[in-house]
């Protein structure tokens, strides 16, 4: 890839997005320069992979902690009407006792 500043985007039918800049610099490193040569699948990875230990305790899904259940909708409509009850009760009274007065 020749040095210089690259701009990429991406098209739908209905909008565009641009990415950052991506700016190439120096020479390129042929091949034969590097260290490394392409992996195949026989090369070890970086870093082991996990593997289960043979009478190790799993967590299957049937045993997954369950978060308690959130409160329903219900219960925050029950307090909403008992505040809207004792609102209504307390301005009912002030107004009898202006009339009152």
């Amino acid at each position: 890839m020749p040095e210089g500043t690259y701009n990429f985007h991406a098209t739908t039918d209905d909008h565009k997005v641009f990415g950052p800049a991506l700016m190439v610099q120096g020479p390129p490193i042929l091949q034969d320069e590097g260290e490394q040569d392409a992996r195949d699948e026989t090369d070890p990875l970086l870093a082991p992979m996990p593997t289960l230990v043979p009478g190790a305790p799993t967590l299957t899904l049937a045993e997954a902690p369950v978060a308690d259940k959130p409160p329903s909708d219900r219960s925050y409509g029950i307090v909403a009407l008992v505040g809207l009850i004792v609102s209504g009760a307390v301005i009912l009274l002030a107004v009898m006792r202006k009339q009152r007065s």
